[in-house]
């Protein structure tokens, strides 16, 4: 099977052949998130995290990592934000450890990420047929693999 793809940078490439499982670009705040629950499963067992935000008022990308971190120090190796070099403040949720998963939780849907069980395998088949670089508008990176 073939895939064209296009990439802003290595790094979103990288990530797309490790597997990562990332999230739609995120807003700068969500809202809703209030005793929200997101699961992942750090390769030896599932750790939920509780969202706070009592008043309300809506919790950036970098407050809701940090949350996400402070549920168990095994997330740190593998949940952080990525950014793919669009706008600044759209930051996105990426798990990238191979072994890691997410699962159902009641915050998926606000954080843009997958309703069921995902876990990040590396694609072990993939070939990189082609890649041409631009730079015109912001790096992209047209990419033909074959899976």
């Amino acid at each position: 099977m073939y895939t064209y793809k296009v990439f802003t940078g290595v790094k979103q490439l990288e990530d797309f052949l490790n597997g990562a499982i990332v999230s739609e670009p995120l807003q700068a705040l969500i809202y809703g998130l209030n005793n929200k629950t997101l699961v992942i499963n750090d390769g030896s067992e599932d750790r939920t995290t509780t969202f706070v935000d009592a008043s309300g008022a809506g919790l950036s990308s970098a407050a809701i990592l940090t949350q996400i971190l402070a549920t168990h120090a095994n997330l740190r190796l593998g949940v952080g934000l990525r950014n793919y070099e669009y706008d600044a403040k759209l930051s996105q949720i990426a798990i990238f450890k191979i072994g890691f998963a997410i699962k159902a939780g009641t915050a998926n849907e606000l954080l843009c990420l997958p309703a069921g069980t995902v876990t990040v395998t590396e694609l072990a088949t993939a070939t990189v047929l082609h890649v041409m670089a631009s730079h015109a508008q912001g790096t992209r990176l047209s990419v033909l693999i074959h899976q």
